[in-house]
């Protein structure tokens, strides 16, 4: 949906306590409308210029602060939890976490209490590259360091020009049916706020096209209500087994759930060297 947002004098990113009430419960019943599960898609929130500074800073993030997924169910990279990152991307997630966009997410989503996440786990800077993908899955439940309860996340996409043709399209599968009944084209500037909870699995398991890379900025949102439970490092990411998938693929999703996590990473090592 379009969403014109207004910008303070002097600022770069929306003053989002300025819309209407009418305007965010009209939002509020498309979220909860949204099939398969809640979710709102946005278009054209945000000017141009901040996110296209964005998309260039990619270039001057350390190295070091690069964690890289490369696997049979992801191959993607992202930024660290609490690495450091260039200062218009750090300027874009203090905004995420401000009281104004807290309220905002509030007020569409009916989730009361929100708590941000400012050393971005599991999300930050994300970036996939040509043959990249992500198998259809649900996040993980709570923070592995507070053991909040992950209530919502929110992607903005920094890729000019996407067409579906170019692959990594985010899809929203029915957990009734396991069947993909929506498709979000991760073009620039969009913005996705999508409910996090057992039934919400997503993914872009279409391949990247070659020349391609698709970029994404990421945040997750918590509360300290039911479901909140101990830090516990192995609520992971949970995957759904398809027909489609490569034999590897299918093990391990099965192994992951009764092997510790090293032995996993030792199984990938193994497989990428060819051994």
């Amino acid at each position: 949906m379009q969403f014109k947002t207004k910008t303070r004098d002097n600022e770069i990113w929306p003053d989002f306590d300025c819309i209407s009430a009418p305007l965010l419960d009209e939002t509020r019943r498309f979220y909860e409308g949204a099939q398969p599960f809640p979710h709102l898609v946005f278009d054209d929130v945000f000017s141009p210029e901040p996110l296209l500074n964005i998309d260039a800073a990619y270039e001057s993030v350390e190295p070091g602060s690069w964690h890289t997924h490369s696997g049979p169910l992801q191959s993607k990279r992202r930024t660290r939890h609490d690495s450091p990152l260039p200062p218009i991307a750090q300027s874009y997630f203090n905004m995420l976490s401000s009281g104004p966009f807290i309220r905002f997410l509030a007020a569409v989503t009916g989730i009361a209490h929100l708590v941000p996440d400012p050393a971005l786990h599991g999300g930050g800077m994300h970036e996939v590259r040509e043959g990249g993908h992500f198998q259809v899955h649900v996040d993980f439940k709570n923070s592995p360091v507070t053991g909040l309860q992950n209530r919502l996340v929110v992607i903005t996409y920094l890729n000019e020009g996407w067409t579906e043709a170019d692959g990594g399209s985010l899809e929203l599968w029915d957990p009734a049916s396991n069947t993909c009944t929506k498709s979000i084209v991760p073009t620039f500037g969009r913005m996705v706020i999508m409910k996090q909870f057992e039934g919400a699995l997503h993914g872009h398991p279409m391949p990247v096209q070659a020349g391609k890379c698709r970029r994404a900025l990421i945040a997750y949102f918590y509360t300290n209500g039911e479901g909140a439970r101990a830090a516990d490092t192995t609520l992971a990411t949970q995957y759904l087994i398809r027909s489609e998938m490569r034999m590897s693929q299918k093990a391990e999703i099965l192994l992951r759930p009764l092997l510790p996590p090293v032995v996993i990473k030792s199984i990938k090592s193994l497989v990428r060297s060819g051994r």
